[in-house]
């Protein structure tokens, strides 16, 4: 009897070890879910939420890296989610936008009772108005200077009153007070702490960052390396144009100072026939350039040189 239940247990284990590497071929994105104070029969219904959109799968840690790492040798930057499977987590395997999943996973949310000596997820606050707790009671909410008073035989809270802080562990006496209220203070949900996608591993904040906030870093960083460019005469992509302009400008101030006539040279005596002209503009340049050089931005570090025929 025993060496049939080993052999199922081992028929089990080889399962799910077959089933996340086929999870890890079939799906480009492997999301790290925290799943603390969630019943299995909960984790069930957001399987069943997800159907089509992701898969969950639940387990040991030892069983999932042992998994992974049979997936390395042909996929070396796997190697990174051992780092960072660790406590009660589990694997979600998707191809889906991982912006609308998290707010789909956030949504579905598990309210609990709060139990003496647990760590509050979350603010609780008791709202304002007429209970149904007996005036009997009066002394548990007087304890933890609940703003209160009697109407009808029944307590009454003045106003709203926060009653335990989020990370605050909850005493015995609050968790009287919330049982006598009825209420389940406690909002639980499925978090994701860790996004491994196409070889890369992140925090979820990530998501956090719209498109027009990296238009606007990427803009600010491509206008700080072409100010270091100008400042230090080293020229790079973006630096390019103004360097041939600046080329430009002194061709045509050394044509006309040296008496050489050319095509450009003439154009642009006929548009400026007054050499001082052609030279306070040169000096208008030198002024910019050196403006440019103030506003260099000191953390850049890295410089892309480039070669120009």
């Amino acid at each position: 009897m025993s060496n049939e239940k080993e052999r199922k247990r081992k028929l089990r284990k080889d399962d799910y070890l077959v089933k996340i590497s086929n999870y890890l071929e079939q799906y480009k994105k492997v999301v790290i879910v925290n799943c603390d104070n969630l019943p299995s029969i909960y984790i069930q219904q957001i399987r069943t939420t997800l159907t089509g959109k992701a898969v969950i799968l639940m387990g040991k840690n030892t069983l999932m890296k042992k998994a992974i790492r049979t997936k390395i040798s042909s996929n070396p930057k796997l190697e990174q989610l051992l780092k960072v499977i660790k406590g009660n987590v589990g694997l979600l395997f998707t191809n889906e936008n991982l912006n609308q999943l998290r707010e789909l996973l956030s949504g579905l949310t598990l309210s609990t009772s709060a139990k003496a000596g647990s760590i509050s997820p979350n603010d609780v606050v008791i709202k304002a108005g007429q209970t149904n707790v007996e005036s009997r009671f009066h002394f548990l909410f007087q304890s933890l200077h609940v703003p209160t008073r009697i109407s009808k035989g029944k307590i009454e809270i003045i106003k709203d009153f926060l009653l335990v802080s989020k990370g605050e562990k909850v005493g015995t006496s609050e968790a009287s007070v919330l049982a006598k209220l009825d209420l389940l203070p406690f909002i639980y949900s499925m978090k994701i702490v860790w996004i491994y996608d196409q070889g890369f591993l992140y925090l979820p904040k990530i998501l956090d960052i719209t498109k027009d906030e990296l238009q606007q870093k990427l803009k600010k960083t491509a206008q700080d390396l072409t100010a270091l460019s100008l400042a230090i005469n080293i020229p790079v992509q973006t630096s390019v144009p103004h360097f041939l302009r600046q080329s430009f400008y002194d061709l045509i101030a050394l044509s006309i100072s040296s008496g050489i006539s050319n095509e450009n040279s003439n154009e642009n005596s006929n548009e400026n026939s007054n050499e001082n002209k052609i030279k306070m503009k040169m000096k208008m340049k030198m002024k910019m350039k050196m403006k440019m050089k103030m506003k260099i931005n000191p953390k850049l570090l890295k410089i892309q040189k480039i070669k120009i025929d």
